[in-house]
Order: structure tokens, then C-alpha cells, then sequence
């Protein structure tokens, strides 16, 4: 029987948020992990996906989690070296998943993605590695705020095949970066030029592939302007519809809301 993680909701500073991972209706193990941290520098919210199998995947994406948390929530950084600070906390989850991987035949290969991103009273961040995603709704518009590291997103950018044709790629699911791999590299970004201030009703939806892969922009769009529905309601749907679409692989949906 598939697990799921009961649907969990809480509050910090000025955030709701909301967070569910699900093993999916296919795989028999759960290698996705997500946590939210209330760090000295703000809400940090991370999701990761495993790979190497069960037991890999899962060792990897709880690493990284831990790995990341742990340094964040270390001290408090000056915000002129928070970008510094999320690229360390990076190499630390690679480093700590490259060593357990090395002195353990049986986790060999393992890796996982990673999408983060921190609200600092002062700044939003965000890191990203592999095909996880950080999307934010604003004024009824969604706005994907990560680019995938992946074989298909390098065709989307070539111009071999548009972002429609890449939903249904034979080889959508292989990515180029990961924690655990040669490239660990994360793209790290402020984004204030993006976001100009975070206000009241921004929405942002940070997920695992496994719900990308079952719902589209638009399909995401539509439960995320549903006003009727609050906010861990959201997250329960967006679920339950990609379970109905196939459930394929691990899903993990995080939202978080300006309030």
C-alpha cells in the first residue's frame, strides 16, 4: 500500500505552510524528503529526490536535508554572505552523500536533487539542483522561478522541442546535476529582481518531480487560484489528482503563503 505522510500545516513569522510527500501508486519506497526549518535566518524550505534505489535514494535525500538544515540554522549569517552560506550548505550535503557513498558498496551511485529557498526578513533565496522545482503564484499567475538541470530542459533551450513536447520526452526524467554527482553544482539566485518585494497572498510551491511530471503549469495554476480552498486543502488535491494521473513516482508538494 502506497504511504503518504499525513498532510502538516503550521506558521512562522508572517508564512502558513503546508507539506505532504507520498510514496506514489508504482514505486514500493519513498526517496523523496522535504522539511521546512525555522532558522536565525528566516524560513528555509527544502524538498530533495533521491536516487540509487531504495536504499540510496532515501540515505541521500535525508542527508541533504539534514546537512542543509544543520548549516542554516547554525547562526546567524550577515545577509551579504547568505548566498555563501546556502552554496556550503550545498557542499556539505554533497560531501556528507559522496563519503557514505564511497565506504558503502551498497549506496553507490546514490544522489538526490534539491530545491530550496529562504525567506530572510531582508532577502528570498533560492537554490536548486536537478529537475526539483520552485514555482511562485502571484495575481493569478504562476511563475517557475527554477530551470530544470535535465537532458530535455538543454533541448527546450537548443530549440529541438518546445516545453509542451518535453511533458511527454522518453527522457525527461534524466538530469544533469544532483548532490551525490560529478556536477553538485546549485544555481543559487536572489531573487528580489524577480519577486521586488514578497506581499501578502504570494504563494510558493516547491515539489518533487513526481507532481511536475502528473501536472502541468496550467493544472497547477488551476488549484492554486481556487480561493475556496486553504492552503493544506491545496496541497491534499494537488495530490490526490496526481495520484489519479498515474502516481508514477515519489510526489513531495510543499506551499508556503505571505500572510
Amino acid at each position: 500500500m502506497p504511504l503518504s505522510t499525513p498532510t502538516s500545516t503550521s506558521q512562522f513569522a508572517h508564512f502558513v505552510y503546508s507539506e505532504q510527500t507520498h510514496t506514489g501508486k508504482v514505486r514500493k519506497h519513498n526517496e523523496d524528503a522535504c522539511a521546512i526549518f525555522e532558522t536565525p535566518n528566516g524560513l528555509l524550505c527544502v524538498v530533495c529526490d533521491g536516487m540509487g534505489g531504495h536504499l540510496g535514494g532515501e540515505r541521500a535525500s535525508t542527508l541533504a536535508l539534514e546537512k542543509i538544515g544543520e548549516h542554516m540554522s547554525s547562526k546567524r549569517f550577515d545577509l551579504a554572505k547568505l548566498n555563501d552560506a546556502l552554496d556550503q550548505s550545498f557542499a556539505s550535503a554533497h560531501a556528507a552523500i559522496a563519503y557514505e557513498a564511497e565506504k558503502n558498496p551498497l549506496l553507490k551511485g546514490m544522489g538526490t536533487t534539491c530545491v530550496a529557498i529562504l525567506f530572510h526578513p531582508d532577502a528570498t533565496f533560492c537554490a536548486h539542483v536537478g529537475d526539483s522545482r520552485l514555482y511562485m503564484f502571484r495575481n493569478n499567475e504562476l511563475i517557475r522561478l527554477t530551470k530544470d538541470h535535465s537532458f530535455v530542459q538543454n533541448l527546450i533551450d537548443e530549440g529541438i522541442i518546445t516545453e509542451a513536447e518535453s511533458f511527454y520526452h522518453p527522457k525527461r526524467n534524466l538530469i544533469d546535476r544532483a548532490l551525490g554527482s560529478d556536477d553538485a553544482q546549485p544555481d543559487i539566485t536572489n531573487l528580489g529582481r524577480v519577486l521586488q518585494n514578497i506581499r501578502v497572498g504570494d504563494v510558493f510551491l516547491l515539489c518533487s518531480d513526481g507532481l511536475s511530471n502528473e501536472l502541468n503549469d496550467v493544472e497547477i495554476k488551476n488549484f492554486l487560484e481556487n480561493e475556496t480552498l486553504a492552503l493544506e486543502e491545496k496541497v491534499e488535491r494537488m495530490m490526490e489528482y496526481a495520484l489519479q494521473a498515474g502516481g508514477k513516482d515519489n510526489i513531495t508538494i510543499q506551499l508556503i503563503e505571505r500572510v
